[in-house]
């Protein structure tokens, strides 16, 4: 009996460390956790941070243009966070950007992350000839040749892998960034239509675009991204029946001219091409006279973009 009763004090006690032991446990997988997943938010505000300071390094440029390697110096954002950037002296720029995430007991640096980014400026606008287009082209009839440019009847080259990036030098999205003007998607386009400046219409649905002009060289992009049928036929009407369009025209989609198109310029079209001047009409496409082209440079004069980033590992960049 003595005995039965030792035994159930050991097993008693054994249960009791047990469970002891267990709590121990679990304070401790407890604090752990909460050290991950601290160290994990500290990580993420560090990369933002550093993100942050990349943007800032593209803002000085864009303002500076800068000839000589500029550092930013330590810059304290709260008593929490700091960062720090540096720019190499020309066009492309590489920037290595830094972002800091302090104790908030001591200032001790917890958690650090680093970019390097490439940041240039836009290469502007190369002119191959009065038209390219990377689908089919469908041309009858006698297109006139207007003074001092090539008309579309001998200028028209195909290009299957025309990119907004071979025209701009950059990507579409960074080129509709710097938008003067933007019509969204089922937004009222005014008839007739002067365009002015960098202008940007998007839309999913078949558009006319029969008045058209401009008053000095500019950049019009039709953006069809979203449509559910780009490719269907003269998914774009363009005409000029009063005065001319003067710059470029970039079509994401398929584009049909009108017999009294008059655009004294380039066009560029992702899609198929159409040109019909049978029937009568003056329409053409005047290319080559440097004052139909020149004025469009402007619009990308001192403009930048993160052209490529990564992410350093242990801070160390190469």
């Amino acid at each position: 009996m003595n005995n039965n009763k030792g035994s159930t004090l050991a097993i008693a006690l054994s249960m009791v460390f047990l469970f002891a032991a267990m709590g121990v446990g679990t304070i401790n997988y407890g604090g752990g956790q909460r050290a991950f997943w601290n160290s994990r938010a500290s990580s993420a505000q560090a990369f933002w941070v550093a993100d942050g300071a990349m943007q800032q390094a593209l803002n000085y440029i864009k303002t500076n243009s800068p000839t000589t390697a500029h550092s930013s110096g330590t810059v304290t954002l709260s008593n929490t966070s700091n960062y720090n950037y540096s720019s190499t002296a020309s066009n492309p720029y590489t920037v290595i950007a830094t972002g800091n995430v302090l104790s908030s007991t001591n200032s001790n640096v917890v958690s650090t992350r680093t970019i390097q980014a490439t940041i240039e400026n836009y290469n502007g606008i190369t002119h191959d000839t009065a038209a390219t287009y990377s689908g089919t082209i469908d041309h009858s009839g006698a297109v006139s040749k207007g003074s001092g440019g090539t008309a579309l009847a001998n200028g028209a080259i195909l290009d299957a892998n025309l990119t907004a990036d071979k025209v701009f030098g950059t990507s579409l999205a960074n080129v509709e960034a710097l938008a003067t003007k933007t019509y969204a998607n089922g937004a009222t386009i005014p008839n007739p239509l002067v365009v002015t400046g960098l202008t940007v219409i998007k839309t999913t649905s078949a558009l006319d675009l029969l008045n058209l002009s401009s008053s000095s060289p500019v950049v019009l992009i039709v953006d069809t991204t979203g449509a559910a049928t780009p490719e269907a036929s003269d998914f774009i009407t363009l005409g000029a029946t009063s005065s001319a369009f003067n710059g470029v025209i970039f079509v994401l989609g398929n584009l049909y001219l009108d017999k009294n198109s008059n655009v004294d310029g380039a066009v560029y079209v992702q899609g198929d091409l159409s040109f019909h001047d049978s029937g009568g009409g003056n329409g053409g496409i005047i290319f080559g006279n440097s004052t139909d082209v020149s004025g469009v440079g402007s619009y990308f004069t001192g403009q930048y973009f993160v052209n490529s980033w990564s992410e350093c590992k242990n801070t160390t960049c190469t």
